[in-house]
């Protein structure tokens, strides 16, 4: 009987120790209060806490693998447009097309040397050097989140303000570091382990991949057209 009663004891007293992570977030968000409200008996009741974002390695990962997904086929589409480009100029030139068109098709190739040049453009001031740049960039900078576990929280407390009582917004983040408080929603640039420098990159390499892909996707749909009236 002894034992069965330590054992419950044992029991009771291993649960009624454990913190939940709700706990973990209420204590440390009083502590944050104490340190940082002027008046940390403001706080009345901390409402509700709800989490509200995660990052990891993996959902990083998987936004890169679509990335160089979306770069490997604008590197197909543009394979394919210089081919129809050339089919279109020998039909042009061997003057397969009725006349009622020929304005429709001037305007379309005068759309798509504005096009060509605006590639030309782009070569120069990034080019496909720093396009590969940036890619491996990406993938270096992502290689050093392998660890990466960042929690973000949404915790509504009301807060007394004269004789009224307010609802307020603050926001947690998690990580290696541990708890961080904002009243503001984090962004990026708050998160820590490498977060802030990763994101930049890979929009850099995203903004750069971006204009060449929408350039070919234009010069793409330009071809169809006139081979619709060149057929």
């Amino acid at each position: 009987m002894r034992k069965i009663l330590l054992c419950v004891f044992m029991l009771f007293a291993l649960f009624s120790c454990t913190q939940t992570k709700e706990d973990k977030i209420r204590n440390e968000f009083k502590n944050y209060v104490s340190s940082n409200f002027d008046d940390p008996n403001s706080l009345t009741e901390i409402v509700n806490i709800e989490q509200i974002d995660t990052v990891t390695y993996e959902n990083i990962r998987n936004g890169v693998v679509a990335l160089h997904e979306i770069d490997s086929l604008a590197n197909l589409n543009d394979s394919i447009e210089k081919e129809q480009s050339a089919i279109i100029l020998s039909k042009i030139r061997a003057h397969k097309f009725h006349p009622y068109y020929k304005e429709e098709l001037k305007s379309m190739v005068l759309r798509k040397a504005e096009l060509s040049r605006n590639m030309i453009a782009w070569i120069d001031d990034y080019g496909y050097g720093m396009l590969r740049s940036m890619s491996d960039s990406t993938d270096n900078s992502l290689n050093r989140l392998k660890r990466l576990n960042i929690y973000q929280y949404k915790i509504k407390v009301r807060i007394k303000e004269n004789d009224d009582l307010k609802l307020r917004e603050y926001y947690a983040l998690e990580d290696s570091v541990g708890f961080r408080f904002f009243d503001k929603k984090p962004t990026f640039n708050d998160y820590s382990e490498g977060t802030a420098e990763f994101y930049k990159v890979a929009r850099e390499y995203e903004d750069i991949m971006t204009i060449r892909k929408n350039i070919i996707n234009e010069k793409l749909e330009l071809n169809q057209k006139m081979l619709r009236i060149l057929d």
